[in-house]
């Protein structure tokens, strides 16, 4: 996932397409708006909590406030249609692990062979 854009940018472009000021952004985030100018010009970037209620409060998706290339809105996920399968490997039976025997040599006698 590329960034396209930063919070700044979009916080911005949020202000211009509604209209508001910092003051007004400011209360409707309850945030100081000296704090938002800071986020717009890239003095300061916020913790991703802060972003997330930013965006839940702006009905925005957190990712396209952040700056990623995706859709504005929460809910308007693309689909991306599945063009075939990978298999990977024989089918297997789930089942016990094997018992493995311990392989000490014997010599033709029976009793284990010293070196």
């Amino acid at each position: 996932m590329e960034r396209e854009s930063s919070l700044g940018g979009r916080l911005r472009r949020l202000m211009e397409e509604e209209g508001l000021s910092y003051e007004q952004l400011g209360e409707r985030l309850g945030m100081n708006p000296q704090t938002l100018n800071r986020y717009v010009l890239g003095q300061r970037e916020p913790k991703i909590g802060t972003a997330s209620a930013m965006a839940a409060a702006l009905g925005v998706d957190p990712l396209w406030l952040l700056g990623y290339d995706v859709p504005r809105r929460t809910g308007q996920r693309q689909s991306v249609p599945i063009l075939g399968t990978i298999r990977a490997g024989l089918p297997m039976a789930a089942g016990p692990p094997p018992t493995w025997r311990s392989r000490r040599s014997t010599s033709s006698c029976g009793s284990p062979a010293t070196a």
